[in-house]
């Protein structure tokens, strides 16, 4: 990861117990807490670089995975989920009101 991606330096106050981050990777993809996300950038970020990352997802499994098999690590917190959600609904709703038959984005069609 480069230097100017923001750094995971904060957690969200009254968070939910569903709040997690998302390690996606060329395969599978995994679900981590705030702190093993931190531990992730941090190996993701040493020099010199380091060739595989061990951790831990939030079902306990210990995960080894090559470095550059990393492509992102995403926040999901209860309150993103709810905005991408009513943004979505927002956008199905306008498609519909324009009468469009659903021959576009199927991904608005929640």
């Amino acid at each position: 990861m480069s230097e100017s991606n923001e750094k995971i330096d904060h957690e969200v106050s009254e968070s939910s117990d569903l709040d997690h981050f998302e390690v996606e990777t060329r395969g599978p993809s995994w679900l981590v807490s705030t702190a093993m996300a931190r531990h992730i950038e941090a190996q993701l970020d040493a020099t010199p670089p380091v060739d595989w990352i061990t951790f831990v997802d939030l079902s306990g499994a210990r995960i080894r995975v090559r470095a550059r098999a990393i492509w992102s690590i995403s926040q999901s917190t209860e309150a993103q989920r709810a905005d991408s959600h009513a943004r979505w609904k927002r956008l199905r709703d306008e498609q519909r009101a324009r009468g469009d038959d659903g021959d576009g984005d199927e991904r608005l069609d929640l």
